[in-house]
């Protein structure tokens, strides 16, 4: 490794090396990729999702150990953090990366709608977290995926908004009532390559599309889940390195302006969904 902390894979990469690491939500989109980026670092993993067999397949390339959980779940979410403090003696840092996130206007969002998203996205985000600050070195690093759409949600994505609104406000009390660990809020933009979108239906999606147009929440571009992992890595990997500096809030988004009308129709968005490939 040099001076820098980079390490010898000729692009600049960061080393993980020995560095212990929990990734909830490992078995698709962000999480996984950022596994795999993780993994060619040197970390040493404990993977964490609902899907048991896609879980197994990822760790069965890494190398990394798994459990499956149900963030939902209180005693899932203690176990997550208990499997890696007896597999790898201890985290250096978490990435919370689960999430989902139903495409369902508020006048036919239920009280299940609401419990599912705000129990998935920001309950099991606290309660992972909370399970960890015994099991983390002293000044780990607790990072948490958030969303661009807090403060601008969109039309049939509001209880995904306001559940990671409740997460940058958790983070803010855990920086606040833990100041010994690190707490990241990675706001993530548009990202092509997860199943954020895996769930929508598609006739609904194109009847909103216009307003999401029309509002400026489309852009022109879309940022690689896979680059993005790559990037996520060496940032965990230069936070860990210096431990005396808290990186508190990053954001990430893809180049480029928004889209208009002009270049892109709903016809094109709905046939660029993602397939229908079940829950993270």
């Amino acid at each position: 490794m040099d001076p820098a902390g980079r390490g010898s894979g000729g692009h600049g990469e960061q080393t993980l090396a020995g560095r212990r690491l929990l990734v909830v939500g490992a078995s698709s989109g962000i999480g996984e990729a950022f596994s795999r980026a993780a993994a060619r670092r040197g970390a040493r993993l404990l993977l964490g999702a609902r899907r048991a067999d896609r879980l197994e397949a990822l760790a069965g390339e890494l190398g990394a150990l798994t459990r499956v959980a149900d963030v939902r779940r209180e005693a899932d979410c203690g176990a997550l953090v208990e499997a890696a403090r007896t597999g790898l003696g201890g985290l250096d840092a978490l990435l919370y990366a689960t999430g989902i996130t139903p495409l369902l206007p508020l006048a036919r969002t239920g009280a299940a709608g609401w419990q599912e998203v705000i129990e998935t996205n920001t309950v099991g985000a606290c309660l992972v977290a909370r399970a960890a600050l015994d099991v983390l070195e002293p000044g780990g690093l607790v990072a948490f995926l958030s969303s661009d759409s807090v403060g601008r949600p969109r039309h049939g994505l509001v209880p995904y908004s306001a559940s990671k609104a409740a997460l940058d406000e958790a983070i803010l009390g855990f920086r606040r009532e833990h100041p010994g660990h690190r707490f990241m809020r990675i706001t993530v933009g548009p990202t092509i390559g997860t199943e954020i979108a895996s769930s929508y239906d598609s006739e609904l999606a194109a009847e909103l599309f216009g307003a999401w147009l029309a509002e400026g929440f489309m852009t022109e571009r879309m940022m690689d889940v896979a680059e993005l992992g790559e990037l996520l890595a060496d940032v965990v990997a230069t936070v860990l390195a210096h431990p005396g500096i808290s990186v508190s809030d990053l954001t990430v988004q893809p180049p480029g302006g928004r889209l208009s009308a002009a270049n892109r129709s709903a016809d094109d968005f709905v046939q660029g969904l993602p397939p229908n490939r079940g829950g993270s």
